[in-house]
């Protein structure tokens, strides 16, 4: 999960800057704010990946849908603060 709280809190820290902006914001940076939110999907997508594959080695597929189900439920959401 750490991997996943970087990527997350890096994309949210650049997004906040945009937002929190006292000065004009312009179309080539909102475009980057939106590149960088839609990357940090991609990043997220890619651990989620490498952990399925690494747990698919040990873990039956019920146990590996169990997981991903309870994973889904614990989170909540929360990577969703933008």
């Amino acid at each position: 999960e750490g991997k996943k709280w970087t990527v997350d809190r890096e994309a949210r820290t650049f997004a906040r800057k945009i937002v929190r902006s006292e000065t004009a914001v312009s179309d080539v940076e909102y475009e980057k704010a939106a590149e960088v939110l839609l990357e940090k999907d991609e990043k997220l997508a890619k651990i989620d990946r490498e952990y399925y594959d690494k747990f698919k080695t040990f873990l039956s597929n019920e146990k590996l849908f169990k997981f991903k189900k309870a994973m889904m439920k614990w989170h909540g959401g929360k990577h969703h603060h933008e």
